[in-house]
């Protein structure tokens, strides 16, 4: 036994995997035939079977396990088969390089008497062997989310006389559990494991070794309908997540800063389930041209686990492969990106740039997945736009800032033509020291850190300042400190005097600062966007004033 499992296993050395379909016709059924080895079997009578491309020695090898050949092998012709036949297993080699199928037309109207299969094992050895019991067999597309242990109870004519039971298609199982390929891990148990097998598929092909001969194995048919799960394409619908916002990363000048998160992406199955095999991404810098140089490896999590570290190219394209990311029907999956920046250092452009991750593109090129049917999913079935991420700035010192209040009121005896606005918010200083200008003549109003302003509703007045009661001021040079790690609180008085009537706001509507104190222009260095980073809630609500 040990020789001819040897023999037999040397026979399929460098075998590749596929996967296997199946047609929603009601009499026939369509098994994809990818280039290299294929295992399948037929659980109902063959009327007629056709290949996609002309059937001969050239383009396809057909094989059938039989220990009574002297090679252990034997053709359809040598078993006086025409047609493929149900309880046989057959080994098809496809060598044309392309994908190929199989349609098998099967009889309909089978006669009671017809609709039983028996066949008998005579000697001892390896068999191929196929499924045709519907009463136990999972059917094509079936999604079972518990396995059934359906092997003893399709193999109970065998009971007592196998030693082994091998299932080809292991490894593709997770990824396809319809799949016919030969894959790289066989699974071999005996009769008192059986069930630690995957189920048995309709239409996947199996080997036996007998080691009792003189074995009767059983099976039948209906003449139900092949067609019992309708074949729907799936869709596939790819959003931002509204968890995203624009955010200040502050990066290490001594080492690089790993797993910063760049966005969250939502992936929603619509009309059947979904596997997401491929996607692509580019991340895009204002610091440098070659953004490996700013960020060498881009990373894609599902929650906290880690689905896959890719090498960011020149020009910013990342490929994540391999995927086999499963997506239930009408359900919703959230992964993350994150990456790894390389440090800030001289001569780098990442201090004040700025970083962002979107989808290369929209199509089923960029965007890859896989229906239940093990379709892929069209161009045409999957809704999406490549703008994902939010704006990342990267620095080594920077400040994040929090809102605490706003307020705003007519200023009494200004008959409803003047108000008072306030802004309280929180600044933190991190990677190191925070410098803010404070100038508050009409000379220096434009060198304040911090501005204010009001809406425009034709030649209004608006002065304001800005003042902290904890942070350190230095009020011969005129400004504020916030040291590293420390967090203070600022307060923006915006005093407005209406131009038109109709309705005024107050914001802050520029903020400045510096990591060295020692020049004035030092510390108006950086600047923050008004729009973004969390200052866009800086902002009052509506008064309405009278024309002045």
């Amino acid at each position: 036994m040990k020789i001819r499992l040897i023999v037999f296993l040397s026979c399929f050395v460098g075998l590749v995997f596929f996967n296997n379909f199946a047609d929603a016709a009601t009499n026939s059924q369509i098994i994809t035939i990818k280039n290299g080895w294929n295992i399948i079997s037929t659980p109902r009578i063959v009327e007629s079977h056709n290949f996609s491309i002309e059937e001969n020695s050239s383009n396809f090898d057909i094989y059938i396990l039989d220990p009574s050949s002297a090679s252990n092998w034997s053709t359809m012709a040598q078993l006086n088969q025409t047609e493929f036949t149900p309880l046989f297993g057959y080994f098809i080699n496809n060598k044309t390089g392309f994908d190929q199928t199989l349609t098998l037309n099967y009889k309909q109207d089978v006669p009671p008497n017809e609709r039983l299969f028996s066949r008998d094992f005579l000697i001892k050895g390896w068999y191929s062997i196929g499924i045709a019991n519907p009463s136990y067999s999972i059917k094509q597309y079936s999604v079972i989310s518990t396995d059934t242990n359906n092997p003893s109870r399709i193999l109970n004519s065998f009971n007592g006389n196998y030693s082994s039971v091998l299932d080809f298609t292991k490894d593709n199982f997770i990824s396809n559990p319809d799949s016919v390929s030969l894959g790289n891990i066989w699974d071999n148990k005996t009769e008192g494991d059986i069930n630690e097998l995957n189920d048995f598929r309709d239409l996947k092909g199996y080997a036996i070794y007998i080691n009792n001969p003189d074995v009767n194995y059983e099976g039948f048919q209906n003449n139900d309908d092949t067609e019992d799960i309708i074949k729907t394409a799936g869709e596939l619908l790819v959003t931002a997540n509204t968890a995203n916002v624009e955010k200040v990363v502050v990066l290490s000048a001594a080492e690089p800063t790993t797993d910063v998160e760049l966005a969250k992406v939502d992936f929603k199955a619509e009309s059947n389930s979904l596997t997401l095999k491929t996607l692509k991404a580019t991340v895009t810098s204002t610091g440098e041209i070659d953004e490996s140089l700013v960020m060498p490896t881009i990373k894609l999590y599902d929650g906290t686990t880690l689905l896959s570290a890719q090498t960011v190219a020149d020009g910013g394209v990342v490929v994540f492969d391999s995927l086999t990311i499963a997506i239930a029907k009408d359900t919703t999956k959230t992964l993350t990106f994150k990456g790894n920046f390389n440090k800030i250092a001289t001569g780098f452009g990442q201090e004040a740039a700025t970083v962002i991750v979107a989808l290369t593109g929209v199509t089923q090129t960029e965007i890859i997945a896989e229906d239940a049917n093990y379709d892929t999913v069209t161009t045409g079935n999957i809704t999406a736009t490549t703008a994902i991420g939010k704006k990342v700035y990267t620095y080594t010192k920077a400040p994040t800032v929090t809102l605490v209040s706003t307020s705003i009121s007519a200023t009494p005896d200004k008959a409803n033509k003047e108000a008072d606005a306030t802004i309280t918010f929180k600044i933190k200083a991190n990677g190191g020291d925070i410098y803010l200008n404070d100038y508050d003549t009409a000379t220096g109003a434009t060198h304040r850190a911090i501005t204010g302003a009001s809406t425009d509703n034709g030649a209004e007045v608006v002065t304001y300042t800005f003042t902290s009661a904890d942070a350190t001021h230095d009020a011969v040079h005129h400004y504020y400190t916030v040291r590293n790690g420390e967090e203070k609180t600022f307060t923006l008085t915006v005093h407005t005097v209406s131009g038109g009537a109709g309705f005024y706001k107050s914001w802050v509507a520029a903020f400045r600062w510096g990591t060295v104190s020692t020049l004035e222009a030092d510390r108006m260095a950086s600047t923050y966007a008004i729009t973004t980073l969390g200052l866009e809630n800086l902002i009052t609500n509506a008064l309405n004033l009278t024309a002045s």
